[in-house]
């Protein structure tokens, strides 16, 4: 998907990758780049994909990089992301923290958001369990 301004083309994203909740359009590169932002995090450690909830519902599933290795440290990181993405959307949204270098990639080096939503819903990837 793209936009023309004076004659030049601007791609902006693929339209498979749009999440469409509620009617709403979101960018998964908006909520990856808003993660980013929070202190520790590099280009490439989140993936935001759309996933079908028990109820037939579409809803947004962030996984992220987590480099954490205490546990109450962890519950902090998960909830302010959580916090993060929520604002972004407006509703709330699964938030995954996930090993490093477990999100995959292409043979280019990009993000892989096809492959890493395939890979969480067959349980490939296996989120880090938070404290209860």
């Amino acid at each position: 998907m793209g936009y023309m301004v004076d004659g030049y083309l601007f791609i902006v994203g693929r339209a498979k990758d749009m999440i469409i909740i509620n009617g709403k359009n979101h960018w998964p590169q908006d909520i990856e780049w808003a993660v980013e932002q929070l202190p520790g995090f590099n280009h490439g450690d989140i993936a935001a994909f759309s996933v079908e909830s028990e109820t037939g519902e579409e809803e947004v599933a962030v996984l992220v990089h987590c480099r954490v290795s205490d546990p109450v440290e962890r519950q902090k990181l998960h909830d302010t992301i959580r916090d993060k993405v929520r604002a972004i959307l407006g509703h709330p949204a699964i938030v995954e923290l996930v090993p490093p270098r477990t999100l995959p990639r292409t043979s280019s080096g990009k993000l892989s958001r096809a492959k890493a939503k395939k890979q969480y819903l067959s349980g490939e990837i296996a989120p880090i369990q938070l404290a209860a």
